[in-house]
């Protein structure tokens, strides 16, 4: 069993596998209630009112997947975006 990554004082229980397996049937779901089905997951129904839910589930995912993919290629991943300062001319 592969082992888990750790990343810049974050680490990641899940293998790229089932990373992928799980956005793949949270993307099932979205697109399910999106177009008016419910849809079950994981044993639990999902309906029109849990879209909400099902995007932040699957951005956690993407979030972990970026971590994984990051720990493998060994470049470490800044978190949180970029602040970006202007630098003002002197003189």
């Amino acid at each position: 069993m592969p082992a888990a990554y750790y990343v810049a004082g974050m680490s990641t229980i899940w293998t790229l596998e089932e990373l992928d397996a799980q956005i793949a049937d949270w993307k099932a779901a979205l697109l399910a209630v999106a177009s008016g089905r419910e849809y079950t997951i994981s044993g639990q129904s999902v309906r029109h009112h849990s879209l909400p839910e099902i995007r932040e589930q699957l951005a956690y995912l993407q979030r972990e997947r970026q971590l994984l993919l990051a720990a493998q290629s060994g470049r470490p991943r800044r978190p949180g975006p970029l602040t970006v300062r202007p630098v003002i001319g002197r003189g």
